[in-house]
């Protein structure tokens, strides 16, 4: 649901990362606080629910990862391990959201502008692993 918001949102003025932040912040502050269960059960739930959960975050990975591969590609650039980058920013942006839950919604946008950050320096580092590698280095 979160990615598939975050892609109608798109526009040529705002980042594919900023709006994805931006459409994740939203959910966490949503009324049926859906993404708090994910979140918090993720890592103090029983067995099943914890397994649920890394289920929906590999499910994450896996859509992030095909979004990450065709953006790539649409600026003529690879991603050295692809997979990878996409379990990092997904990790991270949950680890954040997990922080985020028990900070007022003010901090919303300087948090949305330090993931912002990271993440653009997880996708150029391995846009440069990825052509390195091609050069043989």
């Amino acid at each position: 649901k979160i990615i598939g918001q975050a892609r109608q949102r798109v526009s040529r003025e705002r980042s594919v990362i900023r709006v994805s932040l931006e459409t994740f912040m939203e959910q966490l502050r949503a009324d049926d606080k859906l993404l708090h269960v994910l979140l918090r059960e993720g890592t103090v739930g029983s067995d099943a629910f914890k397994q649920a959960v890394e289920r929906e975050l590999n499910s994450f990975e896996e859509e992030l990862q095909v979004d990450l591969v065709r953006l790539a590609a649409a600026e003529n650039s690879r991603l050295h391990e692809p997979a990878l980058v996409s379990r990092a920013i997904t990790r991270l942006v949950f680890a954040a959201g997990a922080s985020a839950m028990d900070m007022p919604p003010e901090k919303d946008p300087e948090l949305i502008e330090q993931l912002s950050q990271m993440l653009r320096m997880i996708i150029t580092g391995s846009r440069a692993m990825a052509e390195a590698e091609a050069k043989g280095k």
